[in-house]
């Protein structure tokens, strides 16, 4: 399915990863890139840099980029120091391995080393004081490339010492128009449902909808014979008809009692048959077919809203997922019927 033996087996997200901050295929962070590239260019007019933003919009990337193209393409492990904070998050991390990195002999065939800490929200408060301390001594030889999913969790301190720049996640045509290179590239061809199914199971997030896609192409004996019912169970999300079918049963015209107690039933039979998909993609599903259909009375768009968040809330703290879909179902048909 891959035509070319180059990168053979490279996974999708890596195999198509930018390797220099002039590479055309970033993709939605337009302003960021052309700091990055001024970055790039100007050698030690470089500041420290904090990367905030949601998963996959390029941080990791883009902090990689830099530092190649900043370092003439001789990131050594002299140079460059990259480390995930999620995995030694404490002041010993600190301590050692920055220190001992950032207080090494100095290199005269590159301007300064870097410093690249994955996910810097999750060091504790104890440890990001002794990094802003590291941060201030060493700042002649090393700039420090930080990033996180939340800024406030970074102490004040470290922000005021770092030009912050915030990772938007991937809008919809710029991540299509990204798919459509990658499937050109891999001479595979999908339908048009399938490549909207993919972004949908994203959700902004372009190393998730990357690997959705590879994943997809690869389970099915022949692309052609891809459909989105196919990406949407391979990613613990339901088919939308079947959510569509939720709200065109609340919305049938049943007055009788009988018919009243049916729908209702038949209803919750649905729910039950959501058994094994993820319970926050279904909700997530719901939450967004909600907004979709544009409830007029904002009354009950906010109490529906509310009890959608005290379900996904209580299956957060490990509640039974089935006694939930039930709970979910009776709210959703006493709010909109």
């Amino acid at each position: 399915m891959v035509p070319s033996e180059v990168g053979l087996d490279l996974p999708w997200v890596e195999k198509y990863r930018p390797d220099s901050v002039f590479s055309e295929h970033f993709i939605n962070q337009e302003m960021i890139i052309k700091n990055l590239q001024f970055y790039a260019e100007s050698g030690k007019n470089m500041p420290h840099l904090l990367f905030s933003g949601p998963p996959g919009t390029g941080k990791t990337t883009a902090a990689l980029a830099l530092a190649r193209d900043v370092l003439k393409g001789k990131p050594r492990p002299d140079t460059v120091l990259e480390l995930n904070a999620s995995d030694e998050r404490g002041i010993d991390m600190i301590r050692t391995k920055i220190k001992n990195f950032t207080s090494m002999q100095e290199f005269v065939d590159v301007p300064f080393k870097i410093v690249i800490l994955d996910e810097a929200d999750s060091i504790t408060r104890d440890a990001q004081s002794a990094l802003r301390r590291i941060m201030e001594l060493a700042s002649n030889n090393v700039r420090f490339i930080l990033m996180c999913n939340f800024a406030d969790e970074i102490i004040e301190p470290i922000k005021s010492r770092c030009a912050t720049m915030r990772f938007k996640p991937l809008n919809h045509d710029n991540t299509k128009q990204h798919l459509e290179y990658i499937l050109s590239n891999e001479k595979i061809t999908i339908s048009d449902d399938c490549i909207e199914a993919v972004i949908f199971v994203g959700q902004g997030d372009l190393r998730k909808t990357i690997n959705a896609l590879q994943m997809a192409t690869s389970v099915v004996a022949a692309v052609k014979d891809l459909t989105p019912a196919i990406v949407y169970e391979l990613e613990g999300f339901s088919d939308p008809a079947r959510i569509k079918a939720i709200f065109e049963i609340i919305a049938s015209d049943s007055r009788g009692k009988q018919q009243k107690t049916d729908g209702f039933l038949q209803l919750h039979e649905i729910f039950k048959e959501l058994k094994g998909i993820s319970s926050k993609n279904l909700i997530l599903q719901i939450f967004k077919e909600i907004m979709a259909i544009g409830i007029t009375d904002m009354k009950t768009q906010a109490r529906v809203i509310t009890a959608l968040s005290e379900i996904d809330y209580r299956i957060t703290v490990k509640a039974t997922d089935e006694i939930q879909y039930s709970a979910l179902a009776t709210a959703l048909w006493e709010l909109l019927k």
